[in-house]
């Protein structure tokens, strides 16, 4: 199992020349999409940091709080980090979750973060609740299969940035 403060750093890193940085908000969906993923796919968690459900959906109190003096403005950090903690099965996972949630903007994200009433409801008392692992497992099951990476894959790009900055989708 992994250290969460490197799968997060991963993430951060990933997107870091995108055109939609990571925020804290976003890292955070990230990291439970991860987790979720990793718990479907490989049956054991990605790391070992509890979720929480709240408000604008489930985040990782830890990683919420080194990240908070960022507001809402694109993290910041430059730490190394190290994938050594992972297995080659859970650097694939967080691969394909980078590649497949990455292609949507932070609002849609968000939305897809809350995926059944169960974790809304829990998240009513923000921070109060940790999500377990054979909740989110559960959520995630209905899902289906997160696709894996194919070198000969063509990744779309999904929408373009308007002279404000904001990411408007094809057909806006």
């Amino acid at each position: 199992m992994g250290n969460v403060m490197d799968a997060a750093r991963f993430f951060i890193d990933t997107f870091r020349s995108s055109e939609d940085l990571m925020t804290n908000l976003r890292l955070n969906k990230f990291l439970y999409f991860a987790q979720a993923r990793s718990l479907v796919r490989l049956k054991q968690p990605l790391f070992d940091a509890p979720l929480q459900a709240w408000h604008y959906g489930p985040v990782v109190p830890l990683v919420h709080s080194q990240y908070k003096k960022d507001g809402k403005r694109p993290i910041s950090d430059r730490a190394s980090y190290s994938l050594e903690g992972f297995t080659p099965e859970q650097r694939e996972t967080m691969i394909d979750v980078a590649r497949v949630y990455g292609r949507y903007s932070t609002a849609a994200i968000v939305s897809m973060s809350r995926p059944s009433d169960d974790l809304r409801d829990l998240g009513r008392d923000e921070g109060t609740c940790d999500l377990s692992n054979e909740k989110v497992m559960e959520c995630f099951q209905q899902k289906g299969p997160l696709g894996r990476f194919s070198i000969s894959e063509k990744m779309p790009r999904l929408g373009r940035r308007d002279s404000d900055g904001y990411l408007c989708i094809p057909g806006e």
